[in-house]
């Protein structure tokens, strides 16, 4: 600028030819301000060759002083260039900050407090050390501590010392008891805000006792009511079935104590009904037992010609003069032991005539003299084999034929055995006739009643008696076998019937659909609350490093996220699953193995019914939530969270010990959350994660065939119990830069919010590496650099005059911008609890 000014006044004066006249002389005129006695302007003598000062306005007089400095004028009325303090701490270039009169880069890590700095605590600073990356307090105050979960305490900003080095961080509150009341219906588990709920071991009102389990008759019921009141006469242990005995109700233990069962016999239910073993049975005629009301029971022998069984399961002969009929002259009938009608000679009729002049003797009606016996066929004799004569031979004792063929007299009454025929026999050259066998039908051939031929028997088919009989479904034997099962059908997934040791079936062979292709019942959870940590897990020790959480300080911000979240949650926009793979243990009590598929989808909607998820308003179908208490509701898979077998793409390696489900990694999936009003897919790497397991019920079956429930077409064994929920949930991971340079910056964080730094063609990786500070005093979101890589490298962005990222380095180097964005990320920390869901 003097430069300038001399040049001007040189044209001004014709090219420098003239000067005043008493200019140089020594002496200062009145137009001068100085004069040195010379006119050469030497540099530095404070006067120039126009004898004014040569320093009198340091911003025209001098030259620009180098960044950081800062020209002024010395008493003699020279410039003088020197540190400016009023510069220190701030940015002197791209990178760079005012340190003592020098432009340098950035020294937060130097373990030296700067300008700007709250405290450096060297290569200790960190998120929660008490000293962040970015040299600022972990809190500024407690209300940046606060979690949102009122049963983990109160969380507060305490100082810390790292040597002599001072700082500030959150230090965790004291826990609440379990079973603590933190909400309407929401109670304290494992320092966790929950829904209580039966079988989560708390008793909480309408509950008369909650044992943690869903089984019946232990003391406490599944619908977490007594077993038994002694007061209570629908309570008193009456059994079910009167021949069991009246039981009683400990009313200490609310467990039944069985009764004496009432002696096998004794009268029970209607008709013929009676006690046996303790179970009012009732009588069946034809099952080989003889039961109340029947002299007999021979089984498929019943009413078969020569068993002394009918088919009333009453004896053929007790009276063999009502019972067997007329008998032929000389004979009579008689009742056999195993009262069958038997043929013997009536003696008392001896020497009686019985026709054609022939005479009764030994049961035989022959001309008088001839003797039955002598081999001799005689006069009235049919046939006489001597010695030979007897039952069946051919030949009676009384000399008649054993048989007749009109009408057939051989028939047994059982067609299995074939048909039996009288043939003509010769037994010592004499003829008679005789019953001939006939040929057994095959097993399976149909006889009598809609029974089966077994063995030359016709006997009710049954599964497990050897024969697959296809009339009555079976195609198996034998039962309970590894491919047959215990109803003789052929073990076959997806047939819609439940077999063997299949924990469902629902017809089909489809992955999430409430049954998976293997019939196993499927385990899928759904995370009902989800919260972003805004601090490390303490002594828990799982999750240490936090710079995502750890970044948003200000109260306002916290709460706006994490408000977003639950309402998001509530309303199914946000719903995160895990589908546990391989699970075999369904209690979750232990698993050594086992896969957590991470699915996304979305709530299927219910009118008119009480417990919708979310529940609608039937005069304009809205959707009013909240979806945070969702047991077996239905959910729509995201297809693009799964594969063409509908199994989930990203699956986390895990196993379950002592009631807890760890996945430790590393694994990379992404879910989605809303930050400010902005819904957020963030892609998590070097993720674990870990959840303590609830207890367990029996899943709810579908009352009308529309959520929430299991249709009864999946038939759920109906003893199947497996863990309703889980709690004190956690993921631990890194946020890739590449997800918050994705989404831009919420409204909410736009304008005058953080002191005009942003509009929403911004990102939030604009917003995480430059920070906000409400109307520009209030700290929302400290300026937080990468503290985390997927190759390990040290990642460190810098933002231009607008904020926007635009440039970056990697291991102190300058990258390209996509490649570091590609691979930077920031520690994480959510926390979460789930319910048991059914997915569709």
């Amino acid at each position: 600028m003097k430069h300038l000014a001399f040049v001007v006044l040189l044209v001004a004066c014709g090219g420098g030819s003239q000067k005043p006249a008493t200019c140089g002389d020594g002496v200062v005129q009145a137009d001068e301000q100085c004069d040195d006695g010379d006119l050469d302007g030497t540099a530095g003598d404070g006067c120039n060759e126009l004898c004014m000062f040569a320093c009198a306005d340091p911003g025209t007089d001098c030259d620009t002083p180098p960044a950081c400095e800062v020209a002024s004028c010395t008493a003699a009325h020279t410039c003088m260039i020197a540190l400016d303090p009023t510069q220190e701490g701030l940015t002197c270039g791209m990178g760079l900050i005012c340190r003592s009169g020098s432009c340098v880069s950035t020294m937060c890590g130097n373990g030296v407090i700067e300008p700007g700095e709250q405290c450096d605590f060297g290569s200790d600073n960190g998120i929660g050390a008490g000293c962040a990356t970015s040299c600022q307090y972990s809190c500024q105050d407690s209300t940046g501590c606060d979690d949102g979960d009122p049963c983990d305490g109160v969380e507060t900003c305490v100082p810390v010392m790292d040597g002599a080095m001072s700082g500030q961080k959150c230090a965790p509150g004291t826990g609440e008891a379990d079973n603590t009341t933190c909400g309407t219906q929401m109670i304290c588990v494992a320092h966790t805000c929950v829904a209580a709920s039966c079988g989560d071991g708390f008793v909480t009102s309408p509950e008369e006792c909650d044992d943690s389990n869903r089984a019946d008759g232990d003391g406490c019921d599944n619908d977490c009511t007594f077993t038994c009141l002694s007061t209570d006469p629908m309570r008193d242990c009456t059994p079910a079935d009167a021949c069991a005995g009246q039981g009683s109700c400990d009313d200490g233990t609310h467990t039944c104590t069985a009764g004496t069962p009432l002696a096998d016999g004794t009268p029970c239910g209607t008709g013929d009904d009676y006690c046996k073993a303790g179970a009012c049975t009732a009588p069946v005629c034809g099952n080989g037992i003889v039961e109340a009301g029947e002299t007999c029971d021979d089984g498929p022998a019943n009413g078969t010609r020569f068993d002394g069984c009918s088919a009333s399961c009453t004896f053929v002969c007790v009276d063999p003069a009502t019972d067997c009929g007329s008998p032929l002259p000389c004979d009579t009938w008689a009742c056999t032991g195993s009262h069958t009608c038997e043929v013997v000679a009536d003696d008392t009729q001896n020497g009686a005539g019985c026709g054609s002049g022939f005479v009764c003797e030994g049961g035989s009606c022959a001309a008088p003299g001839a003797v039955c016996g002598n081999g001799t066929v005689e006069p009235g004799e049919q046939c006489d084999f001597g010695a030979g004569n007897g039952a069946g031979t051919g030949c009676e004792f009384n000399c008649r034929f054993s048989c007749t063929s009109t009408p057939n007299s051989c028939d047994d009454g059982n067609a299995c055995n074939g048909t039996e025929t009288c043939n003509m026999v010769t037994v010592a050259g004499h003829t008679g006739q005789q019953c001939a066998a006939g040929t057994p039908e095959s097993d399976g051939t149909a006889c009598v009643g809609g029974r089966i031929c077994l063995a030359s028997a016709c006997v009710t088919s049954t599964c497990g008696d050897g024969y697959v009989d296809t009339s009555a479904g079976e195609d198996c034997e034998p039962p309970n076998s590894a491919t047959c099962d215990s109803s003789c059908r052929t073990i076959v997934c997806g047939n819609g019937i439940l077999q063997g040791s299949e924990q469902c079936d629902d017809g089909n062979t489809l992955n999430l659909d409430g049954c998976d292709a293997s019939c196993n019942f499927e385990q899928v959870h759904r995370m009902n609350t989800l919260a972003v940590a805004f601090g490390n897990d303490g002594p828990t020790g799982f999750c240490t490093q936090n710079a995502l959480g750890g970044a948003i300080v200000g109260s306002i911000a916290q709460s706006e996220i994490n408000s977003a979240i639950s309402n998001g949650i509530a309303d199914g926009s946000i719903t995160i699953i895990f589908d546990l793979l391989g699970l075999t243990d369904l209690s979750g009590t232990s698993d050594p193995t086992l896969a957590i598929g991470v699915i996304g989808g979305s709530p299927v909607p219910e009118m008119g019914y009480a417990g919708d998820c979310p529940p609608q308003d039937p005069s304009t179908g809205l959707e009013t939530g909240p979806c945070t208490s969702d047991l077996e509701w239905w959910y729509t898979v995201d297809p693009t969270t799964i594969d063409a077998s509908r199994t989930a793409t990203t699956q986390l390696a895990g196993s379950i010990a002592a009631k807890v489900l760890d996945s430790p990694g590393p694994g990379e999936f992404s879910i989605t959350v809303n930050f400010v009003g902005v819904a957020v897919t963030m892609d998590l790497f070097q993720t674990k994660v870990r959840a303590t397991i609830g207890p367990s019920s029996t899943p709810i079956t579908s009352s009308d065939g529309t959520t929430p429930g299991h249709l009864t077409s999946e038939h759920v064994a109906p003893a199947l119990q497996s863990f309703q929920t889980s709690s004190s949930g956690e993921v631990c991971g890194v946020t890739a830069a590449q997800s918050l340079a994705n989404t831009l910056t919420p409204s909410d964080l736009t304008g005058s919010t953080c002191g005009s730094f942003y509009a929403t063609s911004n990102s939030l990786l604009d917003v995480y590496v430059s920070g906000c500070k409400a109307l520009g005093i209030v700290s929302e979101v400290n300026a937080t650099q990468p503290d985390a890589s997927r190759d390990g490298a040290v990642y460190r962005f810098t933002a231009n005059a607008s904020h926007q990222v635009v440039s970056c380095t990697r291991n102190g180097v300058a990258d390209t911008l996509a490649d570091c964005i590609a691979n930077a990320g920031y520690s994480s920390l959510f926390k979460y609890t789930t319910d048991r869901i059914i997915a569709k």
